[in-house]
């Protein structure tokens, strides 16, 4: 559907043969009666960031709400889902490069905070190392240049645990971006 939306779903075959899938299950502990800290309660979770693989499937298991979306200026809302059989569909930078900027990587985290353990599943889809990620030659022009080089999967991935990787505010844009470096 969402290649459909692109206008490009005649590449479906040759994304799925350049990936492979990997299933989470997570786990975030119940902070209970945990100390306060500087005034504020502590929580459990996972830091913030934004996924490097293609797409991520969250399916909540238990009802306890621990996913925050970052708005963009630095506010953190919360993620609901509207019904128990609900699930989140988050992409990844490896498809924000892929579709040239057109579908955005959120900068997300887990937070869990009172008495009840956080249960999830994740199922990723994830470039293999050797696949070239590059937008498809119908989602660039003249007009619209192509915002990111085109690169191996493997490199990029090896790049997100250096030094510079790390500390990059947009680890896409450090290492393949097009754009001014101050996205970077």
């Amino acid at each position: 559907m969402v290649l459909e939306s692109l206008g490009v779903a005649e590449h479906h075959e040759e994304l799925s043969a350049s990936t492979g899938y990997l299933l989470r299950f997570s786990k975030y502990g119940a902070v209970g009666d945990c100390e306060e800290e500087e005034g504020e309660r502590k929580k459990a979770g996972y830091m913030a960031h934004r996924d490097v693989n293609t797409l991520a499937i969250v399916c909540q298991l238990n009802g306890v709400d621990g996913l925050e979306v970052d708005t963009g200026d630095g506010e953190w809302i919360p993620a609901k889902p509207g019904s128990p059989t609900s699930y989140f569909v988050i992409a990844g930078d490896a498809f924000r490069a892929w579709s040239d900027g057109r579908a955005t990587a959120p900068l997300h985290r887990g937070n869990v905070d009172g008495e009840d353990t956080r249960y999830s599943v994740i199922l990723f889809s994830v470039p293999k190392d050797e696949a070239v990620i590059q937008a498809p030659a119908e989602l660039v022009d003249d007009r619209r240049p192509s915002l990111f080089r085109p690169f191996a999967f493997g490199g990029f991935l090896r790049f997100c645990v250096t030094e510079a990787g790390m500390k990059a505010k947009c680890k896409l844009s450090a290492y393949c971006g097009r754009a001014p470096a101050a996205e970077a």
